[in-house]
């Protein structure tokens, strides 16, 4: 991808045989459908700055297993990650405000890591997709036992 890119554009990449994307730095924006059906990406990776995912950006992904948004990500549109059958693990943090209507709909294997009490947990709770909290440091207790936060 070109320097200089701040959008990722609508379907600027649908249907391709891409196994791997880095997203440079200095893009906001992965729009509508923009990696829709790629079904050989195993690997993306966003820089910070990203602030919206759009609708069925990563639809029917089917090799994509795992994804880390970053911080600053605010927004995740419907579908986003829809029919992604072999996504294990997304972690979203604490600046997404919003996800649409069945942004991980059809994953049956995935489990978000997110914040408690975030939006992205809330999501999770009210569609029945398995989320669990950042494993925080650990830390010594009183008679120097550990214990995890």
């Amino acid at each position: 991808m070109p320097n200089g890119l701040t959008v990722i554009e609508k379907e600027a990449f649908c249907c391709t045989k891409l196994g791997s994307v880095v997203i440079p730095d200095g893009v906001t924006k992965i729009e509508d459908g923009a990696f829709i059906a790629c079904e050989k990406l195993s690997s993306v990776t966003i820089p910070k700055g990203v602030t919206l995912i759009g609708y069925g950006a990563f639809k029917n992904c089917t090799s994509l297993t795992s994804i880390t948004l970053p911080d600053g990500v605010r927004e995740i549109e419907g579908e986003a990650f829809e029919h992604d059958a072999a996504l294990t693990s997304l972690t979203i943090p604490n600046s997404v405000e919003s996800i649409g209507y069945h942004a991980f709909h059809d994953c049956p294997k995935l489990t978000v890591t997110c914040p408690r009490d975030s939006c992205a947990w809330k999501y999770c709770e009210e569609n029945q997709i398995p989320v669990k909290a950042p494993e925080g440091p650990s830390r010594k207790g009183l008679f120097g036992r550990l214990f995890d936060r």
